[in-house]
């Protein structure tokens, strides 16, 4: 097996039992489905099945599996969730000895089926914005070449969590963890359906969801929706961040101007690399109507990296993994989805508003 494989996106919830309703199992396994089909961006033409709970390792929690049916092929993989809901994982829970660093590769051999050409370091424990966990990075190396993969440990080094860890969130509080004052936005404040997009600005993705935001849903929807722009530059975008800044200095200059600013670096995406992202985004926005110098002052001293900061904290919080990411009164769209989709979605946010 490749290396890649330390990078599936496992997911492993866990924590101390609480005063928490326990739920249904029935009602545990369709919040099982729904939170995947969320977070993954799931299809709907891809069903989604989950097999009977049974026993976890830990009692606050339930296993099952999970099984993908596309119409051509078939897939499962194992999950975990919580007996009060608040937790889900894709992955069992594993247990740790003594030994946390040996029982961690242990685990990690035996989930990920890795032989001994397999050479495992384990990282120290650092905080998680998880509560519970501390997260803790694992390097493979094999034949030169090396992967690491991110996964958690709980603060009492009882269970690994061999993936990304996930809470399970109400829509109300998620719309309670996003702010939305003095925020770079399209439409009224009143709206009943607020759209929070956290988007990178060198992510080709977010790109095409731009035009559809700005030239049908707003128009679609006029003064019932207000559209919330955050910034989340990827680590891996060599000049995402730059232009994160280069954006939010321009809603500082003149917010009037943002829109116009944003979606003209969106446009002109595959002409900007390293080498000229200055002066790309100089230019672009002067063509916006903003200040050339006032914006090259900004851009130089940084001035504005403390509201791009803000917004990857939230999002972190959030647990946003990729971009785009929408929240439509709280509740969670990633990635591109059919116009219907989000139509959807904010005509049942309208109906639950009234």
């Amino acid at each position: 097996m490749g290396i890649m494989i330390l990078m599936v996106p496992g997911v492993i919830l866990w924590a101390r039992p609480t005063a928490r309703t326990a739920l249904s199992r029935e009602a545990l396994r369709e919040k099982v489905v729904q939170l995947l089909r969320e977070r993954y961006a799931i299809a709907d033409k891809v069903q989604v099945t989950a097999g009977p709970l049974e026993s976890s390792q830990d009692p606050a929690f339930y296993e099952c599996l999970i099984t993908y049916d596309n119409g051509q092929k078939k897939s499962s993989q194992p999950v975990s969730i919580s007996k009060d809901g608040r937790y889900l994982a894709v992955s069992p829970l594993f247990y740790l000895g003594s030994d946390t660093n040996a029982d961690l590769t242990r685990s990690i051999r035996t989930y990920f089926k890795l032989g001994p050409e397999w050479s495992l370091s384990v990282g120290a424990l650092r905080p998680s914005p998880v509560p519970n966990f501390d997260e803790i990075v694992v390097t493979a190396e094999k034949g030169g070449q090396k992967q690491d993969g991110e996964f958690y440990i709980t603060k009492d080094k009882r269970f690994a969590a061999l993936g990304t860890v996930f809470i399970v969130r109400t829509s109300r509080e998620i719309e309670r963890m996003i702010n939305t004052r003095n925020q770079p936005c399209s439409g009224p404040a009143n709206a009943p359906v607020t759209i929070v997009e956290y988007a990178d600005l060198e992510c080709p993705t977010c790109a095409r969801l731009q035009p559809f935001l700005e030239n049908d849903l707003l128009p679609r929807y006029q003064n019932k929706i207000r559209l919330v722009y955050k910034e989340f530059p990827l680590p891996m975008h060599a000049w995402s961040r730059k232009a994160a800044i280069a954006s939010q200095c321009a809603y500082e200059l003149d917010p009037s101007a943002f829109v116009r600013y944003r979606s003209s670096i969106f446009a002109h995406q595959s002409e900007i690399n390293v080498t000229n992202v200055r002066d790309q985004l100089l230019q672009l926005g002067e063509n916006a109507g903003l200040n050339r110098l006032k914006l090259a002052a900004c851009m130089d001293s940084e001035a504005s990296l403390s509201r791009v900061e803000a917004d990857l904290r939230e999002g972190n919080e959030l647990q946003v993994t990729s971009t785009p990411t929408c929240f439509i009164n709280g509740k969670m769209v990633v990635g591109i989805q059919p116009p219907a989709e989000f139509y959807k979605v904010i005509d049942a946010a309208l109906r639950h508003a009234h």
